[in-house]
């Protein structure tokens, strides 16, 4: 008999680990945060992860708990609808600890809060948490949407489904074999609600986990789900912004319509917290993009963003945003901001059957040497 110790893990043993980027009470911590505070100060008063500022700590100091008459405390940034686990770390452990039991974790299991008791909007009496993010969507331009009862998306990071790893060698140095199956690995997906897929893989990189496009595609649409491709190799990011800005804003529309979208690479770390991280940069709910990396290492893992060439790719996307977006722009080798005078390709988001691609030979991995993620 096998031990189970060195069987593979597999999306039963394992269901595929699904992050997702913002927490159930994103308008409670948005709204009862000091103004100009963003995600990252909102979820590091009430989780401690991450400091505040030295005036958004001077704007909290006359707000300290206010002490109950059975001697509790209550804070007024804590809502009293979330667990005490759920308010220190946004319940990513707790989900991930769910998932590796197998049992699914619904995105909105909060329900309704009402927030007329912690804001100065009275006539919001119900609404949905995640409506937060309409607000932040709509003030930047994004959304002509009403806020008021409207159920919000959410984005979510997760590795690649139907990943077969180290399946001829065995466990290698502790990391145990991976076989995963695409139906099931989908089917958990849209059990979530999730009806979108970008995936960051070229063709060749799936076919060497086991997960060919056509096979990749077809269960994707058996389980109702439609497939945006942003390919990028290891530790590297897309040639054009353009690309990104593509998908990054059909990512948008589709969250601004109450929908989920799942971004994932082959490890969900890299690639996809890439694309994470341009998000928050586009819809301001990050002021920069070093705290847009922060917030994902904090929501996925702390290895998110896994090379210095994606680290400026996404401060020099960040500031193409500021520049209003000029067109046929990428980044430089050395990381600079350049122009490009030839049109920009048009394979870097598609739908329907895959095709192999390529890229300039200047956006090759940081380092080929270095072990790719599981």
């Amino acid at each position: 008999m096998v031990p189970n110790a060195c069987l593979p893990r597999n999306s039963l043993s394992h269901p595929i680990n699904i992050s997702w980027l913002l927490p159930t009470n994103t308008y409670t911590l948005l709204t009862t945060a000091p103004q100009g505070s963003d995600l990252l100060d909102a979820l590091g008063m009430v989780s401690g992860s991450t400091p505040p500022s030295e005036d958004i700590l001077s704007q909290r100091r006359a707000s300290l708990p206010i002490p109950h008459s059975n001697g509790s405390s209550h804070h007024p940034c804590a809502s009293s609808n979330i667990p005490n686990n759920m308010q220190r770390n946004g319940g990513r452990e707790e989900m991930e600890l769910s998932e590796a039991q197998g049992a699914d974790h619904e995105p909105n299991s909060e329900g309704l809060l009402d927030v007329s008791k912690n804001t100065n909007n009275a006539h919001l009496t119900s609404v949905s948490m995640d409506n937060g993010l309409l607000m932040l969507l709509k003030a930047a331009g994004h959304s002509e949407a009403v806020c008021t009862l409207h159920k919000q998306g959410n984005l979510a990071l997760s590795s690649c489904p139907g990943k077969k790893v180290r399946l001829d060698t065995g466990p290698i140095n502790g990391r145990a074999s991976i076989d995963r199956d695409l139906d099931k690995d989908f089917a958990r997906m849209a059990s979530l609600d999730i009806r979108t897929v970008v995936n960051c893989l070229y063709d060749t990189e799936l076919q060497s986990l086991g997960a060919p496009y056509h096979l990749y595609h077809a269960a994707a649409a058996r389980n109702g789900i439609q497939v945006l491709r942003l390919p990028m190799m290891e530790g590297s990011c897309p040639d054009m912004f353009d690309e990104l800005d593509e998908v990054v804003s059909s990512i948008c529309r589709i969250i601004e319509n109450g929908g989920y979208v799942l971004c994932h690479c082959r490890g969900g770390i890299g690639r996809a917290g890439l694309v994470a991280c341009c998000f928050l940069l586009r819809t301001k709910l990050c002021r920069t993009p070093e705290r847009a990396v922060r917030l994902v290492r904090l929501r996925r893992s702390p290895k998110a963003i896994e090379t210095q060439r994606q680290e400026d790719y996404i401060s020099a996307y960040h500031q193409w945003l500021l520049d209003g977006r000029p067109p046929n722009r990428k980044l430089a080798f050395l990381g600079s901001i350049a122009m490009r005078s030839a049109p920009p390709p048009t394979f870097a988001a598609v739908k329907g059957p895959g095709v192999k691609m390529s890229t300039s030979s200047s956006w090759g991995p940081e380092s080929r040497g270095r072990e790719l993620s599981s």
